[in-house]
C-alpha cells in the first residue's frame, strides 16, 4: 500500500473493487459502546460544572475525555472489525493506539467548553461541536491510516469532508438536544439518554 497522504486522493484507473462484508452483531456492539460513551461524557460534564476546585474539575475532564474519546476509538475499531475483505485486513499496532489520541483531547477540550455552571450560547455550543467532530474525523483517518493490506485504499475529498461535517452537526444536534429538554424541566438522566 501506499500510504503518501496525497497519493490517498489520486484516481486509478478503472478496477474491480473489493466486495466487503459487516458482521451486523459487531456493528450493533460499536453503535452502542458510542452511546454509552456519550452518556457518560455528558454525566461527567454535569459533574465538571458541580466542580468545587480546579484539581476535581480536571480530574473529572480527564475522566470525561478519556471515557468519551476511548469509546469513539473503541466503537470505530469494533466497526472496523466487522468489516471483512476477500485479501484480509491488520493494523499497524503503534498507530492504532495513537488514533485515540485526538479523540481524547478534542473530547477534553469540548467538554471543558460545555460544562459550565451557565446554560451554553449558541458559540459555545458550536464551537464544542466542531471541536467534537474534528476529533471524531482526525481519530477515524489516522486510525485509517493504520489498516495494513494488499487493498488499494483511496479516498474521495468530497466524501471525507461530508464525513467530518456530519460528525459536527450530529454533535451539535446532541448537545442542543441535551440543553433544549433541560430547558423544558425534563429530568437529567432523560435529557443526556436522549442526546447520547
Amino acid at each position: 500500500m501506499d500510504w503518501q497522504l496525497l497519493d490517498l486522493f489520486k484516481r486509478v484507473d478503472a478496477v474491480a473493487p473489493y466486495q466487503g462484508s459487516y458482521q451486523p452483531a459487531l456493528v450493533a456492539i460499536s453503535v452502542l459502546i458510542a452511546i454509552m460513551a456519550a452518556f457518560v461524557a455528558l454525566t461527567i460534564s454535569a459533574r465538571m460544572a458541580a466542580a468545587g476546585s480546579w484539581y476535581s474539575r480536571w480530574a473529572w475532564a480527564s475522566a470525561g475525555a478519556f471515557s468519551m474519546g476511548g469509546g469513539i476509538w473503541a466503537m470505530h475499531f469494533i466497526g472496523m472489525l466487522a468489516f471483512s475483505l476477500p485479501c484480509g485486513i491488520s493494523y499497524n499496532p503503534l498507530l492504532t493506539l495513537l488514533s485515540m489520541v485526538p479523540g481524547i483531547l478534542a473530547s477534553g477540550v469540548a467538554l471543558h467548553i460545555i460544562s459550565r455552571t451557565t446554560e451554553p450560547s449558541l458559540t459555545r455550543l458550536l464551537i464544542g461541536a466542531v471541536l467534537m467532530g474534528a476529533g471524531i474525523g482526525a481519530m477515524h483517518y489516522s486510525g485509517m491510516a493504520a489498516v495494513r493490506s494488499v487493498a488499494l485504499l483511496r479516498y474521495e475529498p468530497m466524501l471525507v469532508g461530508i464525513s467530518v461535517v456530519v460528525a459536527v452537526v450530529l454533535a451539535f444536534i446532541s448537545l442542543e438536544v441535551r440543553f433544549q429538554l433541560r430547558r423544558y424541566r425534563c429530568s437529567e438522566t432523560v435529557a443526556t439518554v436522549t442526546a447520547a
